[in-house]
């Protein structure tokens, strides 16, 4: 059975900034559990969102005059027709674990520091569209949902 409450009180903090990639971002994260626990594993993510367009033209055939229920026509002539699709995606782009199968005690506060470390790696489409980026630290607590407080973090990609 998964518990409503939340098991655990979580605050992340780490210097709101502007970083770049390849650079790595130092993170305090302090926990005060509610109840005894176990967590499976504690991470942070730097998560990114990349929105984009894509423009393409295509070409069809389509017959020219045809008369209602007429099946001959005169001929046909090419139709050009310019589309665009616009595009969402959200990947996890770096990470770090902090905790594995730990057990936490009611009442007693932990911190963990980690530093996080930005891929080099260019979205791969931060030059026609727009990205977002997130700190998420995720707490996988066995019999309780999952803890997933997020930060926007300002990350140059370009």
């Amino acid at each position: 059975m998964i518990s409503r409450l939340r098991p655990i009180d979580v605050s992340v903090s780490f210097d709101d900034r502007d970083y770049k990639l390849g650079e790595s971002i130092d993170v305090t994260i302090d926990m005060k559990p509610n109840r005894d626990c176990l967590v499976r594993e504690g991470r942070v993510d730097i998560v990114l969102e990349e929105r984009w367009t894509e423009k393409f033209t295509y070409s069809y055939e389509q017959p020219i005059g045809l008369a209602r229920g007429s099946v001959s026509g005169i001929g046909t002539e090419t139709v050009t027709k310019e589309v665009e699709k616009k595009h969402r995606e959200t990947t996890t782009h770096s990470m770090v674990t902090f905790l594995q199968d730990e057990e936490l005690t009611s009442g007693r506060a932990v911190t963990r520091k980690v530093r996080v470390n930005i891929k080099p790696d260019r979205p791969a489409h931060a030059r026609e569209g727009e990205t977002s980026w997130w700190l998420q630290t995720v707490l996988d607590v066995a019999g309780a949902r999952d803890i997933k407080p997020r930060h926007k973090v300002k990350i140059s990609a370009i």
